[in-house]
């Protein structure tokens, strides 16, 4: 199928939805809205297993067409569409590879996971327009940089250090999203199970869940999920005997976050 405003590819089994309005800096239009609405119906009826959504130029989407507000401001097909995904279980992951401001910062919060890289920014305004609107100068980090949102707001699950290695990291969650009946690939663990008493000299002694996870897990599957928030709990994503699984384990010693202070695990 042609579509007006976006370009759909298949490679494989990848998906590849491009937004194509790049003199408009992919500004959502009412076309667009019914191209990409009908772009997920196709993929879905495909047996592709992984899409990805980018956009043309410099900009992925650089929210709504001015000239269409008003048609489209009473109604968010877009945001729909990601509710409608997540409702069936399609797991949706979101880049953040520099500044993602207004309407465009609600779709990556509605996603499965959110990957930002440093000097990226997350807000519903800028630094500047906070200053012409309040008279208020603020730092873009604190108003909305990978940082704060990682270790105060707790809407970014990873913080990443360039686009590299963001899109390596990608890979890498998708890597562990559940196999198709039958794969039985396994690593053993980094450490041997049975030194894992190592870990305890005595019977009330602190220790690292990373270490303890480290005898468990299959060697090099080890994802951490917020690592920067929530200190006394590790949550990570993992494969034990090849199948993949999410971990939530008590931190058994003190950690110190930005927002609490010393926090005792347990």
């Amino acid at each position: 199928m042609a579509y007006q405003t976006l370009k759909l590819e298949y490679d494989g089994e990848l998906a590849i939805i491009t937004l194509a309005r790049p003199d408009k800096r992919n500004a959502i239009s009412t076309q667009m809205i019914e191209d990409l609405l009908a772009s997920l119906a196709e993929v879905q009826s495909s047996s592709a297993r992984v899409g990805i959504l980018t956009g043309e130029g410099k900009a992925f989407c650089s929210g709504m067409d001015l000239d269409e507000l008003r048609a489209i401001a009473t109604n968010w097909p877009v945001l729909v569409a990601v509710a409608v995904l997540s409702a069936m279980g399609v797991p949706q992951y979101a880049a953040i590879m520099g500044n993602c401001v207004a309407g465009g910062a609600y779709l990556p919060v509605l996603c499965d996971k959110v990957l930002m890289v440093k000097g990226s920014q997350l807000a519903l305004a800028g630094a500047a327009l906070v200053k012409a609107a309040l008279g208020q100068s603020v730092d873009p980090e604190e108003l909305g940089g990978a940082q704060m949102h990682a270790q105060i707001s707790g809407t970014v699950d990873f913080v990443e250090d360039d686009d590299q290695s963001c899109l390596d990291h990608l890979r890498e969650l998708v890597a562990l999203l559940p196999d198709p009946p039958g794969r039985s690939d396994s690593e053993p663990p980094q450490h041997p199970p049975s030194n894992i008493y190592s870990l305890f000299p005595t019977a009330q002694c602190a220790y690292e869940a990373r270490d303890l996870l480290a005898f468990i897990v299959d060697r090099d599957t080890l994802l951490e999920y917020k690592a920067d928030y929530g200190k006394t709990l590790v949550c990570a994503y993992a494969r034990l005997g090849g199948r993949a699984i999410g971990i939530v384990a008590n931190q058994h010693q003190t950690a110190r976050t930005r927002r609490e202070g010393v926090q005792i695990g347990g």
